[in-house]
C-alpha cells in the first residue's frame, strides 16, 4: 500500500491533538533506529522504524513529526515485553523529512527519538533567488564602506590557559554608521611574520540576551590563535562585551525577542545590520599586514551558521566556511510543504508566500546567499533538529555550488544543538572527527 501505515504490532490506546512536540533527552531503557542506519531514503523506498523497550515504563507516547507539523500522536503499550518491534512503515513516494519521539507518558524530557531525510540529493530552497539578491548586499557593503570605520581597541591579558603559546589579544570596538558598532575579540600570534597567517572568524548562535555566550569569547578568539591565525569572537549584536551585568538585563527587555520583530522592510529587518557587521569585522582583519591571502575561515551554528554563510557567499575573499546546523535556511521551504529554519514566527506557513515575506525573506536566505561562495564549504545536519530542519540544511547544500569542495555531515540522532549520551562516541568518531579534520586542513593549507 502506497501510503503512511502506524504498524499496530504494539496496541494502541489512544490518539491525540496535533500539537506541538517536546524533545529531550534519549531514555536509557528505550531504543529506537530505522532499516537504514544513515537515515536517507529515496523515493520509492519503504521505510521502517524499529523500537525495543527494555523495561515496563507503562503507556509510552509516540509521536512523528513531519517537520513542523504533527502527524501521528498515539499511545503504545510495549509492557514487559523486550521484543523489537516495528512501529512505524511508509512507502516513500516524496522528497522531505520526519523524525519519531518515544517516551513514557507525560515525561517530555526523557524521549528517544529518530529521524530520516527522502530523496535529500532532490531538495533545493523554496525561493528563487532575486535577480539582484547579490546586488542589493553590495549596494547595502558600499554603504556601509563609505563610512569610514572608527577602531577602539584595548589590549587584554591572555587567559591562563594559553600563556605558553605566545599570542597576544585585545577588544576591538569598529564604528557602523547606523550604530551597534562591531564588538569582538582578536587574538594572534606574537612576531608573525608579513602574509603569514590565515583569518578565522567565530560567530555566534542565538541564546539569552544575558547569557554570557552571547557576548564575544575570549577563549574562543585564543584557541583558534594558538593554533596560528589570526582569530576573532564577534557578538551578534553589536553589544558591549563587559558592562555590569544589570546593562543586559535591562537590553534583554528591549531586544529579548528581535528573531519576533515583524517584516516590515529589508532595512528594517534585524538581521541586515547583524550580518553587515561581519562584513565589517572581514574589512578589519583582512588589513592585517600578517594576513597570508589565501585562507579565511569564518564558521559557526545556528545564528551563527547564518552569519557564516551570508559571508561566504558574498564576500570573496572567504575560502572556508563551517556552518553547524544553520539557521535562516530555505526560508522559501512551506511553499514546497516543507519547514523552514529558525527564526520564528518567519518560519511558519503563510508567512513564505506573503507579500512581505516575498520581499524581504529570499535576501536573507542563507540557502540562496551560499550560492556564490566558491571556496571550501562543510554543513552539518541533525535529523531530529526541527529548529533547523535536515531539508533545509540539504537545500543550502544542494544549492551551493562550490568550485572546490562541499561536504555535508547528517547524524540521524543529532537535536538542534547536541546528541545523547548514547550516540556520543560514534557521534565523536564521524561527524565531530570529520569537522575537525577540516579545520585541520584549512590550518595546513591544504
Amino acid at each position: 500500500m502506497k501510503n503512511r501505515v502506524l504498524l499496530l504490532s504494539v496496541l494502541l490506546l489512544a490518539a491525540f491533538p496535533l500539537t506541538g512536540a517536546a524533545l529531550g533527552v534519549a531514555h536509557e531503557s528505550i531504543s529506537v533506529w530505522l532499516s537504514k542506519p544513515d537515515g536517507i531514503y529515496e523515493v520509492g523506498d519503504s521505510a521502517k522504524v524499529f523500537a525495543r523497550c527494555s523495561k515496563d515504563l507503562g503507556p509510552l507516547r509516540f509521536t512523528v513529526m513531519d517537520g513542523r507539523t504533527k502527524i501521528v500522536d498515539t499511545l503504545l503499550v510495549f509492557g514487559s515485553d523486550t521484543t523489537t518491534r516495528v512501529i512505524y512503515s511508509e512507502y516513500c513516494d516524496k522528497a522531505g523529512g520526519k523524525m519519531f519521539i518515544l517516551g513514557p507518558d507525560g515525561d517530555e524530557k526523557h524521549v528517544t527519538a529518530a529521524g530520516y531525510v527522502v530523496a535529500p540529493s532532490t531538495i533545493y530552497p523554496g525561493y528563487t533567488a532575486p535577480d539582484d539578491l547579490y546586488s542589493w548586499w553590495e549596494g547595502q557593503i558600499a554603504k556601509m564602506r563609505k563610512s569610514r570605520p572608527k577602531v577602539k581597541s584595548r589590549e587584554v591579558p591572555v587567559p591562563a590557559k594559553y600563556k605558553d603559546d605566545a599570542i597576544r589579544c585585545w577588544h576591538v570596538t569598529i564604528s557602523m554608521p547606523e550604530g551597534n558598532p562591531v564588538q569582538a575579540y582578536v587574538a594572534m600570534p606574537q612576531k608573525a611574520a608579513k602574509k603569514s597567517l590565515p583569518i578565522v572568524i567565530r560567530t555566534h548562535g542565538a541564546t539569552a540576551i544575558t547569557s554570557k555566550s552571547t557576548r564575544s569569547s575570549l577563549s574562543q578568539a585564543c584557541e583558534f590563535a594558538s593554533r596560528g591565525a589570526i582569530a576573532a569572537d564577534i557578538n551578534a549584536h553589536g553589544m558591549p562585551d563587559d558592562a555590569p551585568e544589570e546593562y543586559y538585563r535591562e537590553l534583554s527587555k528591549t531586544l529579548t525577542g528581535y528573531n519576533k520583530r515583524p517584516l516590515e522592510s529589508r532595512e528594517g529587518f534585524y538581521f541586515r545590520l547583524m550580518f553587515l557587521r561581519l562584513e565589517r569585522l572581514a574589512d578589519y582583519l583582512c588589513s592585517f599586514r600578517e594576513w597570508d591571502r589565501t585562507r579565511f575561515m569564518v564558521r559557526g551554528g545556528s545564528q551563527g551558521g547564518a552569519q557564516s554563510l551570508f559571508l561566504a557567499g558574498v564576500d570573496p575573499r572567504v575560502t572556508h566556511c563551517l556552518a553547524m546546523v544553520p539557521a535562516m535556511t530555505d526560508f522559501g521551504g512551506p511553499l514546497q510543504g516543507r519547514a523552514a529554519a529558525w527564526p520564528e514566527p518567519y518560519a511558519r506557513p503563510g508567512v513564505a508566500e506573503s507579500e512581505a515575506g516575498m520581499d524581504i525573506l529570499p535576501y536573507f536566505d542563507a540557502s540562496l546567499l551560499v550560492k556564490r561562495f566558491k571556496g571550501r564549504l562543510f554543513l552539518e545536519a541533525g535529523f531530529i533538529d526541527t529548529t533547523c530542519p535536515a531539508t533545509c540544511i540539504y537545500a543550502t547544500y544542494n544549492n551551493a555550488s562550490c568550485a572546490k569542495e562541499r561536504v555535508i555531515e547528517p547524524y540521524v540522532y543529532r537535536r538542534h544543538c547536541c546528541v545523547d549520551p548514547p550516540y556520543s562516541e560514534h557521534w565523536s568518531g564521524t561527524v565531530v572527527a570529520h569537522r575537525n579534520r577540516f579545520m585541520d586542513d584549512f590550518y595546513n593549507g591544504r
